[in-house]
């Protein structure tokens, strides 16, 4: 459980550091993260809207048990 824990920290510093060394060496891409950054705070608010709190967390939660278990996830020809 605990080892578990520690790989998620990692892996959120790691995508940190790498988007960070991304967004500095290509500063091109600084207004397409913008712009994804707020079509994501648009979709969760009228994701708030339509389901509520809950349905929102259940909704965020599946869609991540399914990219997870995704067969094809991880999975080379």
């Amino acid at each position: 459980m605990l080892r578990a824990i520690f790989v998620w920290v990692l892996m959120i510093f790691v995508i940190m550091v790498v988007g960070s060394i991304l967004l500095d060496q290509f500063p091109s891409l600084v207004p397409v993260w913008d712009e994804m950054m707020v079509q994501t705070k648009k979709l969760y608010e009228m994701s708030l809207e339509k389901f509520g709190p809950t349905g929102t967390g259940l909704l965020i939660i599946g869609i991540v048990v399914l990219v997870g278990t995704s067969a094809s996830m991880g999975k080379r020809p």
